[in-house]
């Protein structure tokens, strides 16, 4: 990602798209150790669009992108549809639900995405098995997994449906709980860092990464321990912008709040993870952009910063993205600037995840300068 910046020249970059394209390749080496292509199709030009070849890896990611791109046209379209189709007797609530969604065309060209993702997730499970023997040392997610038993002792190195099912959702659900989280929280932070009254933010930053690392390549301890201001940078860009703004629960049995507020079961219930992020009792000046407020680091609770959910349900991919935000961010960083392009009117999009969107472009992108150092 940082090559392709650097090689941009006055040419303008979109964040979104590469900052996308990088972490779904990033996502390919961690589970599969495989390259599904994404940053090679960006640098040679290829349209978001085209369709790859079906025989490349790059259809898992395409299909993956478009497939999940399809949820909001889908949710808002078909949901409505489906609710009322349920309040029908037996047998015409199962047949109306067949129909309804054999209508929708988003739904059927999501179920086909859908198919393209799971026949190539068994493909790369099919060549991991063979070669399993061979590849002592790999330390990608499948083939630690098809080291690992099901819940009846046997092997996932052995064959059948329900292992290649139970690998496919496991490795869907980390590339869900990371990719989207360290995509848009990357556009986001470098959003934040280029503004011009943000500028002093930025000098600070350049001068931990520069006098810490002296050009080196971070480690594990650097980030966690070494480079207090990155760390705030990340968590305020995290506050700031939740890749998640609203998170939907609905309650399984009867509860009571610590406040002491009654939970009947079936309650829909609707956390407002942007207000609480912006709430002044828990942030000061809660609108401004301040990394200093997490210096010294304290890990804030889950109820004051539910960016991650909470509880037993906290996103399993959270360590991942924030450390990969934070090694991403200083590679950049070492080699160049970004400054933000003219005339793009950016705010956050109207979609299920946080994303930068271009008002004046009608999409989602920043276009940005790069600026060698």
């Amino acid at each position: 990602a940082v090559a392709l910046l650097l090689r941009a020249g006055a040419a303008p970059v979109d964040a979104v798209r590469l900052f996308s394209a990088f972490t779904m390749d990033s996502f390919g080496t961690i589970a599969y150790n495989i390259d599904l292509g994404m940053l090679a199709a960006l640098e040679r030009g290829v349209p978001s669009t085209a369709t790859p070849d079906p025989m490349s890896n790059a259809v898992y990611a395409h299909s993956l992108d478009h497939g999940f791109a399809l949820l909001g046209p889908i949710f808002f379209s078909l949901a409505p549809r489906l609710m009322f189709i349920q309040l029908l007797p037996e047998p015409l609530s199962t047949v109306g639900t067949f129909f309804a969604k054999w209508m929708s065309a988003p739904y059927r060209a999501f179920r086909k995405h859908a198919a393209a993702v799971h026949s190539k997730s068994v493909d790369f499970i099919a060549s991991r098995r063979a070669e399993l023997d061979s590849t002592e040392g790999k330390e990608d997610l499948l083939s630690l997994f098809l080291k690992a038993s099901d819940e009846h002792g046997v092997p996932y190195r052995v064959p059948s449906k329900s292992h290649d099912n139970a690998l496919t959702s496991l490795l869907l659900s980390f590339m869900v709980a990371g990719r989207d989280t360290t995509a848009n929280t990357l556009t986001w932070l470098f959003f934040e860092i280029a503004q011009p009254h943000n500028a002093e933010t930025l000098e600070q930053l350049l001068d931990e990464i520069d006098s810490v690392l002296l050009g080196e390549a971070p480690t594990y301890d650097d980030i966690q321990k070494r480079l207090p201001l990155l760390k705030g940078v990340v968590y305020e860009t995290l506050r700031l912008h939740p890749i998640l703004t609203q998170l939907p629960l609905s309650a399984v049995k009867d509860d009571i709040w610590p406040d002491g507020t009654v939970c009947p079961a079936k309650t829909n219930i609707r956390i407002c993870v942007d207000a609480i992020c912006r709430d002044a009792r828990l942030y000061p000046d809660p609108h401004v952009f301040r990394p200093h407020r997490w210096i010294p680091f304290r890990e804030p609770p889950q109820a004051e910063f539910p960016v991650f959910k909470g509880g037993p349900r906290l996103c399993i991919g959270m360590h991942m993205a924030i450390f990969e935000v934070s090694v991403v961010t200083i590679h950049i960083l070492q080699k160049a600037t970004l400054t933000i392009a003219p005339d793009q009117d950016l705010g956050p999009g109207a979609g299920t995840t946080n994303v930068v969107f271009s008002r004046a472009q009608k999409r989602s992108q920043m276009q940005v300068f790069v600026k060698p150092r």
